[in-house]
């Protein structure tokens, strides 16, 4: 709808109108792309966009960021994530 990726209006509504936490809210947000992103791959793939081999190298690095990324935001004191989340909005809108 926005060419953003929807997190930016699904997290926190998630976390203002369910009792989710906010982890499980983003946890909630980007489990919910899993499958128009796998559309838009096969798509892309069968139109001949798709570079196999980049993408498994994305794939890791993907991976990687993602553990770390899931260790932190379950470590993360109250607070931290709504206040990471605010300041990277505040960013982007500065920014565009």
């Amino acid at each position: 709808l926005l060419g953003i990726g929807g997190g930016t209006v699904v997290s926190p509504v998630l976390a203002l109108f369910t009792d989710l936490p906010q982890v499980s809210a983003v946890a909630t947000s980007l489990a919910a792309m899993f499958v128009p992103s796998a559309v838009a791959l096969a798509t892309h793939h069968q139109l001949g966009n798709v570079r196999p081999r980049m993408g498994a190298v994305l794939a890791v690095g993907t991976a990687a960021g993602a553990f770390v990324g899931a260790r932190c935001a379950i470590n993360a004191p109250d607070g931290a994530l709504e206040g990471a989340f605010g300041g990277g909005m505040a960013f982007l809108g500065l920014r565009t």
